[in-house]
């Protein structure tokens, strides 16, 4: 898929994995058709389908001109940075006190990494470093990126543990 692979990652998921998978995705996999490969072209946050084809519409095909309408999506969300969870620049070695405490970021001791779920069900591996104003959460992942979000592009279970972790 050497087509697709410029402008995406592949993410592999066999039958019995189909129903951990958020209901968009699920969906996308069902509208492409029953007879396997599929092939469902969707953000980082599992969000925004941007594209589905079943082995009938894959069988044959220049895949540079069927997945066009998506890779031109895909860039024109990254463009307006609307691609996925929204990522600042991954925090280096100085800014650590930057992540002080102070009258609006309240900073979590001793940060674990913990699965963090998004409002639509997305899945993100991440240490919570803060909470700034209450209301945005910041997250460093495995890799090193850092990631602030709103409460309101949460579930309320993260919401609600980040705000435990963090004493508020």
């Amino acid at each position: 898929m050497k087509a697709v692979k410029s402008f995406s990652k592949p993410v592999f998921a066999d039958q019995s994995e189909r129903g951990a998978l958020p209901e968009n995705v699920q969906k996308a996999l069902r509208d492409a058709g029953g007879a396997l490969p599929l092939v469902v072209l969707i953000d980082p946050s599992y969000e925004k389908v941007y594209a589905a084809f079943g082995h009938a519409q894959l069988k044959g095909q220049d895949y540079s001109s069927i997945f066009r309408q998506a890779k031109k999506d895909v860039k024109a969300d990254i463009k307006a940075n609307t691609f996925g969870l929204p990522e600042a620049p991954a925090e280096k070695a100085d800014d650590k006190e930057e992540l002080a405490e102070s009258d609006d970021r309240i900073k979590v001791r001793d940060p674990q990494f913990e699965i963090w779920r998004s409002s639509k069900g997305s899945r993100i591996d991440a240490q919570l470093l803060a909470i700034e104003n209450e209301t945005t959460f910041v997250f460093k992942t495995r890799k090193g990126r850092t990631i602030r979000t709103t409460a309101d592009k949460l579930q309320a279970t993260s919401v609600q543990r980040g705000r435990k972790l963090a004493g508020l």
